[in-house]
């Protein structure tokens, strides 16, 4: 998300305690940036890594972790998909399929990294990330929704903190 209010704002009781301390970006707003008027389409897809907190679990020793450090891998594939990892553990895909003007179906796409061996509780693990996942895209979708409502030709930029 290019809109540093949004972890602060939008996620202050889900993600937000999650990231490192100064992680965040400056919630402070500033000065309107000039219109984007033209990108190139290799310009609208980008990665962010946000220092993040995670908390050791049993299982994260039967797997196969990508990288070594606790990071929120987020890539934004332009244009309607997110790949998430949080950690190297979890995997998610996110995919925004506009349906009309008033519906989007999202699909969410979860697996942890390669188990070394077997682990019986893999389903509930997925499952408990799942419902968080959940938990923060009803979040957005509260926020993005009020934002979208006040959207017109010629208003100001939207913030999420505003």
């Amino acid at each position: 998300m290019l809109d540093f209010n949004h972890v602060p704002f939008v996620h202050p009781r889900t993600f937000r305690p999650l990231m490192a301390k100064g992680a965040a970006n400056d919630p402070r707003v500033p000065a309107d940036l000039p219109p984007v008027t033209t990108a190139a389409l290799h310009e609208l897809s980008y990665a962010s890594e946000t220092p993040l907190q995670i908390q050791p679990r049993p299982w994260h020793a039967l797997v196969e972790r990508f990288g070594d450090a606790d990071v929120y891998y987020n890539h934004f594939l332009y244009p309607n998909v997110n790949f998430i990892s949080v950690g190297g553990y979890v995997f998610l895909v996110q995919q925004f399929d506009p349906v009309s003007p008033d519906r989007t179906d999202v699909h969410f796409t979860l697996c942890a990294a390669r188990a070394t061996q077997r682990i019986p509780a893999l389903p509930a693990i997925l499952w408990g990330h799942l419902k968080g996942e959940k938990r923060v895209l009803d979040e957005d979708r509260v926020i993005l929704e009020a934002m979208q409502r006040g959207l017109h030709e010629g208003g100001p930029v939207a913030r999420h903190g505003a």
